[in-house]
């Protein structure tokens, strides 16, 4: 439905940063778990450090960095997670 579609495209220009967060993760996480998977976020980190046109962030994050950053991110989630739930 191209109606829905505008609709969603609008929440990335005059959204809420929530509503912009909750729009995101809709359309990135996967639809059966609704979870974003460690592979898919490093994938989607790359794929928007590529179209930097001023390369500026390139010069700090390359995909060895960013990699690095997700994982460990992942990491300390999880041993959050387990930490709270033993």
């Amino acid at each position: 439905n191209f109606r829905e579609f505008i609709k969603y495209l609008s929440v990335f220009t005059n959204g809420s940063e929530e509503d912009k967060i909750n729009l995101s993760f809709k359309l990135f996480s996967d639809h059966k778990t609704k979870l974003i998977y460690e592979n898919d976020m490093i994938l989607m980190l790359i794929d928007i450090v590529s179209v930097d046109k001023s390369k500026f962030i390139k010069t700090f994050f390359g995909k060895d960095e960013i990699t690095y950053i997700v994982q460990n991110t992942f990491k300390m989630i999880d041993q959050q997670y387990n930490n709270t739930n033993n």
